[in-house]
């Protein structure tokens, strides 16, 4: 399954209507149209919005594993960054984002030996 469908099929899970995946995620109206009718891949470019917007992990919406796979990444994940989220420290959407992009990170490192 490519990465439009997996996109395509959460929205359908999840009963998100185009408009407002396009709303949460500040895209232009009629985006969404334009990645069904082939206009245009700009979803690749949101890609890391929209695996946030969907607790996703990138490699699920470009179809490198499983949602069964994923889901157990973004249960330990949703542990750590729910730490980090506390909003009497002030975090912003965009410190939170990059705390989620750490801890992926810092997932994708396990097992890799230090040189």
């Amino acid at each position: 399954m490519d990465t439009l469908n997996n996109i395509l099929e959460l929205m359908k899970e999840k009963g998100i209507e185009q408009k407002e995946l396009e709303t949460n995620l500040a895209l232009s109206r009629g985006t969404i149209t334009k990645w069904k009718n082939g206009e245009n891949k700009s979803y690749l470019k949101h890609i890391n919005k929209i695996a946030d917007y969907f607790n996703v992990s990138t490699d699920f919406l470009l179809g490198r594993n499983s949602q069964d796979d994923t889901q157990q990444s973004t249960d330990y994940e949703y542990k750590l960054i729910s730490i980090g989220r506390m909003q009497e420290r002030g975090i912003t959407p965009e410190e939170d984002a990059q705390i989620a992009e750490y801890i992926e990170f810092l997932i994708s490192q396990r097992g890799k030996k230090k040189s």
